[in-house]
Protein backbone atom coordinates (compact mmCIF):
# COMPACT_ATOMS: atom_id res chain seq x y z
CA UNK A 1 0.00 0.00 0.00
CA UNK A 2 1.42 3.30 -0.94
CA UNK A 3 2.06 6.18 1.96
CA UNK A 4 2.08 9.81 2.10
CA UNK A 5 2.80 12.07 4.75
CA UNK A 6 0.89 14.79 5.84
CA UNK A 7 2.90 17.96 3.83
CA UNK A 8 0.92 20.66 4.92
CA UNK A 9 -2.74 22.99 4.05
CA UNK A 10 -3.56 23.35 0.25
CA UNK A 11 -4.53 27.31 0.17
CA UNK A 12 -0.47 27.87 0.41
CA UNK A 13 2.53 26.01 -0.76
CA UNK A 14 6.03 26.32 0.04
CA UNK A 15 8.00 27.53 -2.97
CA UNK A 16 11.58 27.48 -3.59
CA UNK A 17 12.96 30.06 -6.08
CA UNK A 18 15.61 28.31 -7.80
CA UNK A 19 15.94 31.44 -10.45
CA UNK A 20 18.71 34.19 -10.29
CA UNK A 21 16.10 36.81 -9.59
CA UNK A 22 13.58 37.34 -6.76
CA UNK A 23 10.20 36.68 -7.20
CA UNK A 24 7.69 39.73 -6.35
CA UNK A 25 5.10 39.49 -4.60
CA UNK A 26 2.42 38.73 -6.30
CA UNK A 27 3.82 37.67 -8.77
CA UNK A 28 2.29 34.55 -10.85
CA UNK A 29 3.90 31.22 -11.10
CA UNK A 30 3.22 28.25 -13.30
CA UNK A 31 3.13 25.08 -11.80
CA UNK A 32 2.85 22.81 -14.72
CA UNK A 33 -0.98 22.98 -15.63
CA UNK A 34 -1.44 24.77 -12.33
CA UNK A 35 -0.89 28.72 -10.82
CA UNK A 36 0.05 30.10 -8.11
CA UNK A 37 0.50 33.83 -6.49
CA UNK A 38 3.87 34.16 -4.65
CA UNK A 39 2.11 35.62 -1.05
CA UNK A 40 5.80 37.38 -0.62
CA UNK A 41 8.84 38.44 -2.34
CA UNK A 42 10.73 35.15 -2.63
CA UNK A 43 14.72 36.01 -2.57
CA UNK A 44 17.06 33.39 -4.89
CA UNK A 45 17.43 30.02 -3.13
CA UNK A 46 15.09 30.65 -0.52
CA UNK A 47 11.75 29.23 0.02
CA UNK A 48 8.35 31.23 0.15
CA UNK A 49 4.01 30.98 0.51
CA UNK A 50 2.80 30.41 -2.64
CA UNK A 51 -1.05 31.28 -2.77
CA UNK A 52 -2.62 28.12 -4.89
CA UNK A 53 -6.16 28.27 -4.28
CA UNK A 54 -8.75 31.18 -3.49
CA UNK A 55 -10.56 33.71 -5.77
CA UNK A 56 -7.73 36.61 -7.41
CA UNK A 57 -7.58 39.25 -9.53
CA UNK A 58 -6.15 39.52 -12.40
CA UNK A 59 -5.11 41.88 -15.02
CA UNK A 60 -6.44 41.32 -18.71
CA UNK A 61 -3.70 40.47 -20.16
CA UNK A 62 -2.51 37.91 -17.29
CA UNK A 63 -5.85 36.19 -17.35
CA UNK A 64 -5.26 35.48 -21.17
CA UNK A 65 -2.07 33.54 -20.04
CA UNK A 66 -3.89 31.93 -17.35
CA UNK A 67 -6.28 30.54 -19.44
CA UNK A 68 -4.44 29.09 -22.16
CA UNK A 69 -2.79 27.10 -19.27
CA UNK A 70 -5.18 25.99 -16.35
CA UNK A 71 -8.15 23.11 -17.61
CA UNK A 72 -11.15 24.91 -19.60
CA UNK A 73 -13.76 25.85 -16.53
CA UNK A 74 -11.31 26.40 -13.67
CA UNK A 75 -10.60 30.02 -14.18
CA UNK A 76 -14.08 32.09 -14.13
CA UNK A 77 -14.34 35.92 -15.65
CA UNK A 78 -15.83 37.72 -12.36
CA UNK A 79 -17.10 41.11 -13.22
CA UNK A 80 -18.32 43.98 -11.30
CA UNK A 81 -20.48 47.07 -12.32
CA UNK A 82 -18.62 50.44 -12.13
CA UNK A 83 -19.03 52.23 -8.87
CA UNK A 84 -17.55 55.62 -8.81
CA UNK A 85 -16.49 56.70 -5.76
CA UNK A 86 -13.38 57.13 -3.48
CA UNK A 87 -12.21 53.99 -1.33
CA UNK A 88 -11.91 54.96 2.68
CA UNK A 89 -8.24 53.50 2.85
CA UNK A 90 -7.00 56.06 -0.33
CA UNK A 91 -6.20 59.81 0.02
CA UNK A 92 -7.55 60.42 -3.52
CA UNK A 93 -9.99 58.44 -6.32
CA UNK A 94 -8.49 55.78 -8.75
CA UNK A 95 -7.78 57.66 -12.11
CA UNK A 96 -11.04 56.79 -13.80
CA UNK A 97 -13.01 57.57 -10.38
CA UNK A 98 -13.96 54.22 -9.97
CA UNK A 99 -13.84 52.01 -6.55
CA UNK A 100 -11.55 49.15 -6.92
CA UNK A 101 -12.64 45.81 -5.87
CA UNK A 102 -11.77 46.27 -2.01
CA UNK A 103 -13.87 48.92 -2.07
CA UNK A 104 -16.57 46.65 -3.81
CA UNK A 105 -19.96 46.16 -0.98
CA UNK A 106 -19.46 42.09 -0.75
CA UNK A 107 -22.74 41.71 -1.79
CA UNK A 108 -21.73 42.56 -5.42
CA UNK A 109 -19.04 40.49 -5.45
CA UNK A 110 -21.10 37.57 -4.25
CA UNK A 111 -23.65 38.87 -7.35
CA UNK A 112 -20.46 39.03 -9.36
CA UNK A 113 -18.78 35.19 -8.25
CA UNK A 114 -22.43 33.93 -9.19
CA UNK A 115 -22.93 35.61 -13.02
CA UNK A 116 -19.52 34.16 -13.60
CA UNK A 117 -20.68 30.73 -12.82
CA UNK A 118 -18.64 29.66 -9.74
CA UNK A 119 -20.30 27.36 -6.98
CA UNK A 120 -21.27 29.27 -4.32
CA UNK A 121 -22.60 27.49 -1.27
CA UNK A 122 -22.81 24.15 -3.19
CA UNK A 123 -25.61 26.54 -5.30
CA UNK A 124 -24.44 25.76 -9.05
CA UNK A 125 -25.98 28.30 -11.61
CA UNK A 126 -28.30 27.84 -13.95
CA UNK A 127 -26.62 26.25 -17.49
CA UNK A 128 -28.38 27.78 -20.65
CA UNK A 129 -28.64 25.19 -23.52
CA UNK A 130 -29.18 27.62 -26.46
CA UNK A 131 -25.85 29.60 -26.22
CA UNK A 132 -25.81 33.70 -27.63
CA UNK A 133 -22.65 33.73 -30.36
CA UNK A 134 -20.29 36.33 -32.34
CA UNK A 135 -23.46 36.10 -34.78
CA UNK A 136 -25.60 37.40 -32.52
CA UNK A 137 -24.21 39.92 -31.19
CA UNK A 138 -23.62 41.48 -34.62
CA UNK A 139 -27.02 40.93 -35.72
CA UNK A 140 -27.92 42.97 -32.36
CA UNK A 141 -25.73 45.58 -33.32
CA UNK A 142 -22.93 45.46 -30.31
CA UNK A 143 -20.33 44.93 -32.53
CA UNK A 144 -18.82 45.03 -36.27
CA UNK A 145 -21.57 48.14 -37.28
CA UNK A 146 -21.71 51.71 -36.55
CA UNK A 147 -22.11 52.72 -32.60
CA UNK A 148 -21.47 49.31 -31.78
CA UNK A 149 -19.44 50.39 -29.18
CA UNK A 150 -21.64 52.64 -27.32
CA UNK A 151 -24.31 50.09 -27.96
CA UNK A 152 -22.58 47.93 -25.89
CA UNK A 153 -21.78 50.57 -22.96
CA UNK A 154 -25.46 51.13 -22.61
CA UNK A 155 -26.14 47.81 -22.51
CA UNK A 156 -23.02 47.12 -20.34
CA UNK A 157 -24.39 49.64 -17.87
CA UNK A 158 -28.16 48.87 -17.56
CA UNK A 159 -26.65 44.81 -16.93
CA UNK A 160 -24.69 46.04 -14.32
CA UNK A 161 -21.27 45.34 -15.89
CA UNK A 162 -17.91 47.67 -16.10
CA UNK A 163 -18.42 49.99 -19.31
CA UNK A 164 -14.50 49.16 -20.45
CA UNK A 165 -15.73 44.63 -21.02
CA UNK A 166 -14.35 43.49 -24.24
CA UNK A 167 -17.20 42.22 -26.53
CA UNK A 168 -15.24 38.62 -25.77
CA UNK A 169 -15.95 39.14 -22.41
CA UNK A 170 -19.87 40.30 -23.15
CA UNK A 171 -20.19 37.30 -25.20
CA UNK A 172 -18.92 34.76 -21.77
CA UNK A 173 -20.96 37.04 -19.50
CA UNK A 174 -24.21 37.28 -21.86
CA UNK A 175 -24.03 33.58 -21.87
CA UNK A 176 -23.52 33.14 -17.85
CA UNK A 177 -26.12 35.57 -16.56
CA UNK A 178 -29.02 34.82 -19.42
CA UNK A 179 -30.55 32.58 -21.13
CA UNK A 180 -29.71 33.47 -25.57
CA UNK A 181 -33.77 35.08 -25.63
CA UNK A 182 -33.28 36.60 -21.99
CA UNK A 183 -30.09 38.48 -23.72
CA UNK A 184 -31.87 39.49 -26.57
CA UNK A 185 -34.83 40.78 -24.99
CA UNK A 186 -32.60 42.70 -22.76
CA UNK A 187 -31.25 44.27 -26.14
CA UNK A 188 -34.66 44.84 -27.41
CA UNK A 189 -35.65 46.41 -24.22
CA UNK A 190 -32.71 49.00 -24.28
CA UNK A 191 -33.71 49.94 -28.04
CA UNK A 192 -37.54 50.79 -27.13
CA UNK A 193 -36.48 52.64 -23.90
CA UNK A 194 -34.02 54.73 -26.49
CA UNK A 195 -36.49 55.70 -28.88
Amino acid sequence: MSKAEYWQRGESIDYKNTGSSAIEANSVIVLGKRVGVAGMTIQPGETGSLHVKGVFRFEKDDSEIIRSIVKKGEVLNAVTPDIFGKERRKLQPSKQGKLGVEGIPDELIIEALKNCGAVIDGEAPEKHEDPLTRTDLMELGLIGGENSAERRRELQKRLGLPELLSAKLLLEMGNRMFSRSGFIEAVRKMDEEQK
